[in-house]
C-alpha cells in the first residue's frame, strides 16, 4: 500500500518488510500480490535468462560478424569461398 523511500529500491524495501514479518508472532504471514508478486517471481528467473542469452543469443550475431569480416578481408577458407560455392560454379582450375 506504499512506496519505497526515496533512494531505496523496491526490492530492498520488500526485503526489509520480509525481515520485519519474521519478527512477528507465529501465525502472521506475508504474501506479495500484484506488481510486488511479479517482481519477486521475475527476480528468480533473471539468472536463467542471462545464461540462455549468453548461450544462444550472443554467438549467433558473433558468427555473422566473423563471416562478414572474413569476406571483406579475403579469408581464403572463409565466407567469400563459402558464398562462391553456394552461388556459382567453382572457378576454373588454373
Amino acid at each position: 500500500m506504499g512506496d519505497a523511500a526515496v533512494g531505496v529500491s523496491s526490492g530492498t524495501a520488500m526485503n526489509i518488510v520480509e525481515d520485519l514479518v519474521k519478527e512477528l508472532p507465529p501465525g502472521i504471514a506475508l504474501d506479495w500480490t500484484g506488481a510486488s508478486f511479479q517482481e519477486r517471481l521475475s527476480s528468480t528467473q533473471a539468472p536463467l535468462l542471462a545464461a540462455v542469452s549468453i548461450l544462444f543469443v550472443i554467438p549467433v550475431p558473433g558468427g555473422a560478424v566473423r563471416e562478414l569480416v572474413g569476406a571483406f578481408l579475403g579469408d581464403p577458407g572463409g565466407a567469400a569461398r563459402a558464398c562462391w560455392g553456394r552461388c556459382c560454379s567453382p572457378p576454373p582450375a588454373g
